[in-house]
């Protein structure tokens, strides 16, 4: 083998390795989370139970403003979107001061006393998906 050739086998080696630590550098979805809260109807005399929630993100102008959020009804001991009751899927999460809050505009028939409701936010581009922990609606 020549000098040469070695400097060529060197160069293309490092341009490889280059673009690959670049497809894996962006190919990393960015850590995201939503919560889910909620207010009950006692609050207010007349008011049903609303839920609510918040999506956080590192880069929340990407991964947290008009991030679509999910709204389920836990069927089982566990969370399992795939078998769970959706209650809404077209809510969006929108800027509220310095956080992006998503909520039920409208008190939904479905939100019962005694059930148990969770929000997810599904894997978009660049974005990790994150379901929230499960709460429980109370009188």
């Amino acid at each position: 083998m020549t000098v040469q050739m070695g400097r060529v086998l060197a160069v293309v080696a490092g341009t490889v390795l280059c673009v690959g630590f670049a497809a894996i550098s962006a190919s990393a979805a960015t850590p995201s989370g939503v919560t889910i809260h909620v207010r009950h109807g006692d609050d207010r005399p007349g008011q049903r139970h609303r839920l609510y929630g918040y999506v956080f993100s590192r880069d929340s102008k990407r991964c947290a403003e008009d991030r679509h959020v999910h709204v389920y009804r836990q069927r089982g001991k566990r969370p399992d979107f795939r078998s769970d009751e959706i209650i809404a899927r077209d809510l969006f999460a929108h800027k509220d001061g310095r956080r992006y809050k998503w909520r039920l505009l409208f008190p939904n028939e479905r939100i019962k006393v005694g059930k148990r409701y969770y929000a997810r936010i599904s894997k978009e581009s660049g974005c990790e998906r994150d379901r929230s922990r499960t709460i429980r609606i109370k009188r």
